[in-house]
């Protein structure tokens, strides 16, 4: 019911950019991966009966020219929960790992489904 491919956004309340690049992620199996244009998402994603999601998600620099919503942050890990809403919508909140001080506020909506 989960499993989707889906366009992404994300805000940094404490950023000086304080918007995400559009991104696109695909959620299948348990495994979340996509990226935007100046980095690549790796990670795991458990989703409960109630569509209560929690993972970890790799955040990997690979564009010199896009600055990172979290500034002097280029490749970290996020902490992730959230919910599912209608199977085709997600919304949470992401920690950095190491230091929660720093989130990101997560919106994602299923453009498609993932075969």
């Amino acid at each position: 019911m989960y499993d989707g491919i889906y366009e992404v956004s994300f805000t940094a309340p404490l950023s000086q950019f304080d918007f995400g690049v559009g991104g696109i992620v695909t959620i299948k199996d348990g495994s979340i991966n996509g990226g935007d244009e100046g980095y690549a998402y790796a990670g795991k994603l458990t989703v409960d009966e109630q569509g209560r999601a929690t993972g970890r998600v790799k955040v990997t620099k690979w564009s010199d020219a896009v600055p990172s919503v979290l500034p002097g942050l280029d490749n970290y890990e996020l902490d992730f929960s959230g919910d599912f809403h209608d199977g085709d919508s997600l919304d949470g909140i992401a920690t950095v790992v190491g230091n929660p001080s720093l989130h990101l506020t997560i919106t994602a909506h299923k453009i498609a489904e993932a075969v």
